[in-house]
């Protein structure tokens, strides 16, 4: 499923984003949210989650800014929509405008501020493609994806944003390793591919109990998410 969000007034359209993603939260144990612009904006990494749930968390929020209107994402969206409309997972986009046929497929279509603007306002939350660090990381770079976390975490990125793209790596790695590839994304599949040849199958089970682990002693106030993460990319 997806929402759309267009208008000029920025506080109006950053509360109905945040309202969306406090409903979705509350009707889920873990939603994850990745975050695409037109600037991080990746069809490998944004195909992997057109499908992609069920391994530790149950449903992703996609929320994204600008694709619709940017002449290198806009074809991929329309050539995909009716797979962003039956994914299990739930997409956000937020743009200047909306063509009638985006608008009518839609689940939720708000438009806050009259006449569109002529660019689209910018989010502090958005910044650059944080699958960077999970591909460095499974492509055995522990020291750049090290630096990397370190880097945009001190910029303020949350640790869980890091956190979520490593766990859906392995999810992705997991499935190749089963051969449980049906329906999967070209995309992803070529990405991971290379890098799932380097794994096995306990391994990353390994990592995936490891990191639910951190996540429930995390939310327990027994350990600390950037912590416990930091430690488990030196340790790989």
């Amino acid at each position: 499923m997806f929402y759309l969000i267009s208008g000029t007034d920025i506080e109006k359209v950053s509360k109905k984003i945040n309202e969306l993603l406090k409903d979705f939260s509350g009707k889920q144990e873990r939603l994850s949210i990745f975050r695409f612009d037109e600037d991080n904006f990746s069809e490998e990494d944004f195909s992997g989650l057109l499908g992609a749930s069920g391994l530790f968390f149950s449903q992703s929020a996609v929320v994204s800014r600008g694709l619709f209107s940017d002449k290198r994402s806009a074809p991929f969206l329309s050539e995909n929509l009716g797979k962003i409309k039956d994914s299990e997972n739930i997409f956000v986009f937020i743009d200047k405008k909306f063509e009638e046929k985006e608008k009518s497929d839609a689940s939720g279509f708000w438009d806050f501020g009259g006449e569109a603007p002529s660019a689209v306002p910018k989010f502090a939350y958005f910044g650059p493609n944080l699958f960077r660090i999970a591909d460095a990381l499974f492509s055995g770079r522990k020291n750049e994806a090290w630096i990397l976390s370190q880097e945009e975490m001190l910029k303020g990125m949350p640790a869980e944003e890091i956190f979520w793209k490593i766990v859906f790596k392995i999810k992705i790695l997991s499935a190749i390793k089963k051969g449980e590839t049906k329906g999967m994304n070209k995309y992803a599949y070529d990405k991971s591919k290379k890098a799932a040849d380097h794994f096995d199958v306990d391994r990353l089970r390994r990592m995936s109990f490891s990191l639910v682990d951190l996540y429930h002693k995390n939310n327990k106030g027994l350990a600390d998410l950037s912590c416990g993460l930091e430690k488990f990319i030196l340790s790989f």
